[in-house]
Order: C-alpha cells, then structure tokens, then sequence
C-alpha cells in the first residue's frame, strides 16, 4: 500500500516551503544587486577621489566593484572568487601602498554597505512574497461554498447511550 496518493503528493509539493522561499531570496539577491551597488557608489567615489587615485581609475575601480558584486550576487558557489572580482584584485594590487590602503578600506566598507543594503531588500522581498501568498490563501479559503453540517449526518435514529 502507497505511504501517499498521488494527489497527497501534489499536496506536499505545493506544502514544500524552503524552495519557494529560497528561489525568491535568493532571486532578490542577484537581481538587486545593481541597486545595491548604485546606493554605495556616490560615497565610495569620493573615498578613492580623496584617497588620490586618478579619476580614470576612479571609473574604472567602480565599474570592477559593481561588476566583481553583481557576480558575487548570482554566483552558485559562494567560495568561489568570480573573474570579474579576479581582475579587479589585480588592478588594486599595481596601484602604489597609500592608496591601495585607502581603496581596501573604502571598497570594504561598500561592499558591506551594498551587501547589508542587498540582504535587507532581499528578505523584504520575501516577507512580501509570503504575505501575497498567505492573502492568497484566505481568500481561497473564504471562497469555498458553505456546507451545512446538518446535510453531511443526515437526522437518523438517536444513538443508544
């Protein structure tokens, strides 16, 4: 004899609450990591103009930073290091000491800023998500037709004490 019908399964599959809420956290990750990186970017230009890099490898250090996060972001293999964040280290590692000192910090405080700001969206995405989903349900729930419960027991003979 099946544990379960095949309709009990349907059942389980739509009851399965970790994927659904980790493709839609996970989905926000990576799809808002733009937006993370362009809160961070106004300060974190200022920090390396200020550390006295040129303005070309101001650019050119900002667009590595948001590329090397976006690719953290979607990346399937958290450990791995990304080309994109590969190339940017490179470049970081031919600038002189006093402002790769500078640029490390200011880069590290970013990425902690976009990281939190990333997280925080995220997981507000997923509130949401779950919220719809819950309406959802109350309103399914509220839509079924009333059943009488008399019509389910039909009136019968009193049973015995």
């Amino acid at each position: 004899m099946a544990l379960r019908t095949k309709h009990q399964w349907f059942g389980v599959v739509l009851d399965a609450p970790d994927a659904r809420e980790g493709i839609v956290f996970f989905g926000a990750i990576g799809s808002g990591a733009a937006q993370a990186t362009e809160a961070v970017m106004p300060q974190l230009r200022s920090q390396l103009s200020a550390a006295g890099m040129p303005a070309p490898a101001v650019r050119q250090s900002i667009a590595g930073f948001d590329r090397c996060f976006h690719d953290r972001a979607t990346a399937t293999d958290p450990t791995a290091n990304p080309p994109s964040c590969q190339a940017a280290q490179q470049r970081a590692a031919q600038a002189p000491p006093q402002i790769r000192q500078a640029a490390g910090r200011a880069f590290n405080h970013a990425g902690q800023q976009a990281l939190a700001s990333n997280f925080s969206a995220a997981f507000q995405s997923t509130l949401l998500y779950l919220a719809g989903i819950f309406l959802l349900a109350l309103l399914l729930v509220l839509a079924l037709p009333k059943v009488d419960p008399q019509a389910m027991h039909p009136p019968g003979p009193p049973m015995p004490d």
